[in-house]
């Protein structure tokens, strides 16, 4: 038997539709002999009282842990709260479990996570990701796997597709805090994340087709994300030729970006300046 560990954080609205959207995909594997899930749910802006009646309007599966915080946190700082609340819970769960970190607003086509068990073990990989995109494929009809590759991980990278032995996640710690939305510098929590874990894994592989639902790409967003996913490959910069390579490029990307007048110059000057710790032990 499989097991998944899902990470989420949502801020509870009045609309609820993508995180019950989301939940829904999963409700699937319930009676599965070859899935077991488990599912950590921070919810933001609430209250342990709101938290407890929201799982009862929406009927949570049991597999679904829920925990509150009435603060509004840095998307790294929630996700480091639950991964500090897995390791300190004192629950036993088996190094070989695939921990992934889905966003409220994503969801998996049906089969999924079978056609995903099956690529994490016969490919006898730590780390698997793929694309995502609201037009999914189903995982029988993808394209082939392959061992993944530096620029694979740079242009395809996010929390929503990134999927990762526990045994790796325990090596690579935790989200670095600095880093995403809501923190100092806005964007690349994910990228950040998913470049150490690369760089310990074992065997990495990566699917070009998209398995994942989730909003498509939006170009508009490039300026709002770019200082941290640009710090996170300077971090990265002296591990390869093609480490070095995406980092230039993004500096390129920079600057075309503050020519045609879609981000400022200060995003791109921070990128050189900034200072902060490049590595964080959590919440």
């Amino acid at each position: 038997m499989q097991r998944f560990l899902l990470l989420t954080t949502s801020i509870v609205t009045e609309n609820t539709e993508k995180l019950e959207r989301m939940i829904d995909s999963l409700r699937g594997y319930h009676a599965s002999s070859d899935i077991q899930i488990k599912h950590v749910l921070l919810l933001q802006k609430t209250s342990e009282e709101q938290a407890r009646a929201l799982s009862e309007s929406l009927s949570f599966p049991e597999w679904t842990q829920v925990l509150s915080d009435d603060r509004m946190l840095p998307l790294s700082v929630a996700r480091n709260i639950m991964l500090n609340h897995v390791h300190t819970s004192g629950e036993a769960i088996d190094n070989d479990t695939v921990v992934a970190f889905p966003d409220d607003d994503c969801w998996y086509p049906e089969g999924f996570l079978i056609g995903l068990t099956d690529i994490v073990n016969q490919s006898h990989s730590d780390f698997f990701f793929c694309c995502y995109g609201t037009e999914t494929e189903s995982i029988k009809l993808a394209q082939p796997i392959k061992i993944a590759s530096y620029r694979d991980l740079v242009f395809n990278a996010s929390s929503n597709t990134l999927f990762i032995r526990l045994s790796l996640v325990k090596q690579i710690g935790y989200f670095n805090e600095n880093l995403g939305v809501g923190a100092l510098f806005n964007g690349g929590e994910d990228l950040d994340y998913a470049l150490r874990a690369y760089r310990r894994a074992d065997q990495t592989v990566f699917c070009s087709s998209v398995l994942v639902g989730h909003r498509d790409k939006m170009t508009t967003l490039r300026g709002s994300y770019y200082t941290g996913s640009a710090l996170a490959l300077r971090s990265n910069a002296l591990y390869s030729l093609s480490a070095t390579i995406q980092f230039i490029r993004k500096i390129a990307i920079g600057v075309y970006l503050v020519l045609k007048r879609e981000m400022p110059i200060r995003k791109l000057i921070t990128v050189f300046t900034a200072r902060y710790k490049e590595s964080n032990n959590g919440t």
